[in-house]
């Protein structure tokens, strides 16, 4: 991550928190939430308005703020960026565990 109001020593933590964010919102979600977002990475069209991008971005923006001090338009720079990261990262980590696990 590079953002100068982070400190390099924090990046590591700041994903963390931003990864565990992630996934306690994604646990929350109906099915069909679930599906709206991976149609969203699929596409790579993510659509930052819609109510599950914007929960999961709230969550991750006050977990943040509070763990890291940083004020809320720092966070909400950092999680513009990470969100769709993380985001695909974990649906292709989810769906290689279903392929693997089919089997």
């Amino acid at each position: 991550m590079n953002n100068p109001e982070v400190p390099d020593a924090m990046n590591e933590q700041a994903m963390e928190i931003a990864h565990h964010s992630l996934v306690d919102g994604l646990r929350g979600f109906s099915s069909e939430d679930l599906a709206q977002l991976q149609q969203e990475v699929d596409n790579n069209n993510f659509n930052p308005d819609s109510r599950q991008m914007g929960f999961l971005s709230n969550s991750m923006t006050d977990g943040l703020m509070k763990k890291l001090g940083i004020n809320n338009g720092i966070a909400k720079t950092i999680v513009l960026a990470l969100l769709p990261v993380l985001l695909k990262k974990n649906i292709q980590r989810h769906r290689q565990y279903k392929s693997c696990c089919k089997q």
